[in-house]
């Protein structure tokens, strides 16, 4: 039963953080009504009639969408290629589309809203695979309560989901490789699952391929095999943007890369900045940086205040994100996330541990480059959740006491200071 306690106590948290979606009207954006017009065609409807119903409904009328978006609703080439990238995410319309007799044009909403909730619990179990529930809980709770998760589930999309189901394939993935291949049919199931909500599958594939070329075990080899082949089948047979993608890299691949960084630059920049130079919050954030990484772990006392120190700053400025709701939280008073992805995907590939845990994760984070290479556009924070539970295993590590006591100090692999055997 206790050990019961902190999935409960994330399912609570993450339930209490989307009340405020459900007091408000739903915010749709462009995309997010191309899912709903996908909802109308899983309910019977003509897609074009779908479509049309949609763009020109009250829909368009009451949503906060600025002057170029509604421009683009009306350019046919952008509306036709915004239905093909869409036809294949079919799992959180078609979830939509069961509850729309109950919650009409909220439906989608509440699929985006449980996937949300869903998201932390998935996170600690992946995390309790190798860190202790302290750790494991903090940080779940941490990332459940991170603005722009929040705010993008908190829209009629398919990102909380693509999260979630991101965060089960690593979990399946990694229960295979300790466990036996009698759990690759959830590894399997998951993936199918993840490649009708998003195209993230690319991460947790090219993950999978990694860790079978360095382990080169049968369960790795099966794992990477049928890991592509439960990909392949929805982006062959729905089509896939990959296409487009590469023919633009071979056009011009210097531009092109140069668009992929730009955008990876704008998107992180901006969570790091807001627009303002928050110094309070990147002080904090950066104190916390060198609390894990410069602090000796053998320094057990000074760690400890330190992280107690920055650990309540951050919770004070997540929480009051959660109950104040994001857009009413200054700027200046958010947590720095693009500094937080940065400083924990640092965590997560210092080190040269053998464990098949890190080395999927590591190239998972590596693949999530590939990934937002599929969108050389910046889209506010969107696409880099992928990072999210690569930063999260990166920052559980530094947090848990046990993990540190298996291996070199952090600070000893980053050069800070000597291991104890070289030491004078």
């Amino acid at each position: 039963m206790r050990r019961g306690l902190p999935i409960v106590a994330l399912l609570v948290l993450g339930i209490a953080s989307t009340l405020p979606a459900w007091f408000s009207p739903v915010r749709w954006t462009p995309d997010g009504l191309f899912y709903q017009a996908r909802v109308l065609v899983l309910r019977g409807a003509d897609e074009d009639a779908a479509v049309s119903r949609v763009l020109e409904g009250p829909l368009v009328a009451d949503a906060a969408i600025d002057g170029p978006q509604r421009d683009l609703l009306r350019d046919p080439e952008w509306v036709a290629h915004t239905t093909e990238i869409t036809q294949r995410r079919l799992l959180v319309p078609g979830l939509a589309a069961v509850a729309t007799p109950v919650l009409g044009d909220r439906s989608l909403q509440a699929a985006s809203l449980l996937g949300y909730v869903l998201v932390a619990p998935l996170l600690f179990l992946l995390l309790r695979r190798r860190f202790g529930p302290r750790a494991s809980l903090v940080v779940a709770a941490g990332a459940a309560l991170l603005p722009p998760l929040r705010e993008w589930s908190f829209h009629p999309l398919t990102d909380s989901w693509g999260l979630a189901l991101e965060v089960a394939c690593l979990l399946a993935a990694v229960l295979a490789l300790d466990r036996g291949p009698r759990w690759l049919a959830l590894w399997v199931a998951s993936v199918v699952a993840l490649s009708l909500t998003r195209d993230a599958t690319v991460v947790v594939v090219l993950a999978a391929a990694w860790v079978a070329l360095a382990e080169r075990t049968r369960t790795a080899v099966a794992l990477a095999v049928s890991g592509a082949l439960a990909a392949a089948p929805v982006p062959l047979l729905l089509g896939a943007p990959v296409g487009g993608t590469v023919g633009a890299a071979a056009a011009d691949a210097g531009r092109y890369w140069d668009r992929v960084a730009e955008a990876i630059r704008v998107d992180v920049t901006s969570q790091v900045f807001g627009g303002e130079h928050r110094l309070t919050a990147i002080a904090f954030a950066l104190a916390v940086v060198l609390s894990l990484l410069a602090v000796p772990a053998s320094l057990s006392r000074a760690r400890r205040i330190a992280l107690w120190a920055c650990g309540a700053q951050i919770a004070v400025t997540l929480v009051a994100a959660a109950v104040l709701d994001v857009r009413r939280v200054e700027p200046e008073h958010q947590l720095p996330v693009g500094l937080v992805l940065i400083a924990g995907l640092g965590l997560l590939l210092l080190g040269s541990r053998d464990d098949p845990f890190f080395r999927l994760h590591r190239a998972g984070a590596v693949a999530c480059v590939a990934y937002l290479a599929l969108y050389p556009v910046a889209s506010g924070f969107r696409l880099e959740l992928a990072f999210v539970p690569f930063v999260a295993v990166g920052l559980a590590r530094a947090l848990d006491g046990r993990a540190l006591a298996r291996e070199p100090s952090l600070a000893a692999r980053a050069g800070f200071v000597r291991p104890r055997s070289e030491s004078v």
